[in-house]
Parts: structure tokens; sequence; C-alpha cells
């Protein structure tokens, strides 16, 4: 969960390392599971969640239409952005994800192979720092690449603004919302966890 839907009384200022170990064959739910029973246990971590209104942004398809279409299962692998190839990158190990990086100062982008569009809006929300709901209607999975340059960035380059480039790179567009979004509530966390 981001860090901007978690909240509560967490009066610790240390860091801890966790080293522990798995099942290699777990799914990445089942770690998940084992790592919340570990901080329970340890941390006495205790939770709940709830849902509360809040401001965000919905993904929606402008007037004239998505300028991605869905990759079919036997279309090969689209071409790698430049900016991988540069670094060796093997497209294989990149199918399947959404990947954020940065191209030069002040410049993001934003790769997807083969992925949905809800894990486009989960790559999003890190730009935008809240939720972002996908309301495109589109089903499959997509290659896209998006960049754009950040908001505060003073530097002189020649790039979009993200809105800007979910528009002209995607057909894509973002627009505010408010809606009910499920949180993260600490209500206790032991700062001196109990060891092995």
């Amino acid at each position: 969960m981001p860090s901007w839907r978690i909240s509560g009384e967490i009066s610790s200022k240390k860091i801890f390392v966790i080293d522990a170990t798995f099942d290699p064959a777990a799914n990445e739910d089942q770690v998940r599971a084992m790592f919340q029973s570990l901080l329970e246990d340890r941390f006495k971590l205790m939770t709940h969640r709830a849902k509360k209104e809040a401001n965000g942004y919905a993904l929606s398809v402008v007037k004239k239409g998505p300028r991605i279409q869905p990759a079919k299962s036997d279309d090969p692998a689209a071409p790698l952005p430049e900016w991988f190839r540069e670094r060796g990158a093997v497209s294989a190990q990149l199918e399947g994800r959404v990947i954020s990086t940065i191209e030069e100062a002040g410049v993001r982008t934003v790769t997807g192979r083969r992925a949905s569009i809800r894990q486009l809006c989960d790559a999003l929300e890190l730009f935008v720092g809240t939720f972002v709901i996908d309301e495109t209607g589109m089903q499959g999975s997509y290659y896209f690449v998006l960049r754009f340059v950040r908001d505060d960035y003073r530097g002189d380059v020649d790039v979009a603004t993200l809105f800007r480039a979910i528009q002209d790179d995607l057909g894509l567009k973002l627009e505010k919302k408010r809606a009910p979004i499920e949180f993260l509530l600490v209500d206790g966390v032991d700062s001196s966890p109990t060891e092995n």
C-alpha cells in the first residue's frame, strides 16, 4: 500500500533491517501475508482498514479514442525504447511490467511492456501522490511509453508535463475525482520489536 494511504500514530523514527526467509514457491500474496504476520508478532503491529473520501484522479479515454492498442498473445514484443537498449535491458525480463525511470534531469518515463491499464494507474499514483481510478474500460495488455517532465523542474527541456503526455502519447486523460478509498490505519506499534 502506498504511503499516502497509511495513517496513524507511528512514534518511532528508528529504521529496522529485517532478514527473513520464505518458501521460494510462495506467491506474492503469500509472502505479503507472512510479512504481515511477522510485523504483528515482532512489532505488535495493530491496524485496521477503513474507507474515507479522498481527492484523486480518474483515468479515462479522450473523445478521439486511445492511441494504444491491446497486444495480442501472438504479437511479437514491441522494440525496447532507446534508453533501455542503452542500458542493456532484455525485453523478456520486462514483459508484464510497468517500469518508471529517470531518463535525464527532470525527465521521467513510464514504460509498459504488455501491461494492464490498472498497472499504469498504479504507476501514475507515484507521480500524482494520490489514487488513480481506471475508468477507461480498456481490457487486455499494452505496450506504451510515457515521457514527461516533472512539474517542479525548472530546467530547459522540451518535454510535455505528465497530464499533457498522457493525452498526447496514450490518448487518455486524468481528471480530478473524489471517491471513497481504503486506508490502512495504524492503531499501535511497538518501537522495540521482539528478537528471534
